[in-house]
């Protein structure tokens, strides 16, 4: 079983969100800003360096925080609220360490070209084991140097431009990770915990490719769905008339249960 492809873990961002749009192309409501610090408690978003934070506790007006991002303000360092930005989108970042070392977070050198990135969030109110997929993409360029202290060059991947897509709201509702992936050592639990990303079987990826082919079916992104699940099985040769069954945390669970 190749472990290969990454899935990120992503806070949800609602920037930019409407029915066919799930978000992560602007600055936060207000009232997600609040849940992000408050309530959820996220690590970058109730750090007291992040602008989001400071816009709480009254240091910036929100209009200031629209502007910074319409701008492209480096001060305004959200990977979120920028995913799926026009110009410059498509984009996975490692971050940097948020518990004091100051250093940027590195990809795990068996990311590569071609290996398949889910893009991943929860949903403000729910549970783990409702986690999202918001998007995929096979991966143009994976940076994994060791050693770069510049913010740009910190781990990231870059998104193929043929090969990406996008879930709305109600499509990703449809499709959740755990339903595709399992933990090591407890399979049977839909557990993050630390961590920024996870490695993803082939395996797993093909059933979660093979379910998003259906869930565009009748949609304007039917073709592209097809094309990616066919190249995915050509690329890993994989037989698309034998596929592997899904067997994440929640199918476990519940095979665990009717034994």
């Amino acid at each position: 079983m190749s472990n290969k492809n990454i899935i990120f873990k992503y806070n949800y961002c609602n920037g930019g969100a409407n029915a066919e749009n799930i978000g992560f192309n602007g600055i936060c409501s207000k009232e997600n800003i609040k849940y992000n610090n408050k309530l959820s408690k996220q690590i970058w978003c109730s750090n007291p360096d992040n602008p989001c934070y400071k816009y709480l506790h009254g240091d910036y007006p929100y209009e200031q925080l629209e502007k910074a991002i319409l701008e492209n303000r480096e001060w305004y360092s959200c990977y979120e609220s920028k995913f799926f930005r026009e110009h410059d989108g498509w984009e996975a970042h490692m971050g940097w360490d948020n518990t004091g070392q100051g250093k940027p977070r590195m990809l795990s050198s068996w990311v590569r070209e071609n290996s398949l990135c889910v893009m991943t969030t929860r949903n403000p109110h729910t549970s783990e084991d409702s986690r999202i997929v918001f998007a995929i993409f096979l991966i143009d360029y994976a940076n994994s140097e060791k050693g770069n202290e510049d913010e740009r060059l910190a781990g990231y991947v870059v998104a193929q431009e043929k090969y990406k897509l996008k879930l709305t709201p109600d499509e990703a509702k449809q499709v959740l990770i755990w339903k595709y992936h399992a933990n090591k050592n407890n399979p049977t639990n839909p557990k993050w915990g630390s961590g920024l990303t996870r490695p993803f079987s082939d395996e797993g990826a093909i059933a979660l490719l093979y379910d998003i082919m259906k869930v565009k079916q009748g949609t304007a992104d039917e073709k592209k769905a097809n094309e990616f699940f066919e190249h995915f099985c050509e690329l890993n040769k994989f037989n698309t008339k034998s596929l592997p069954e899904a067997e994440g945390a929640i199918i476990l669970a519940k095979k665990l249960t009717r034994s």
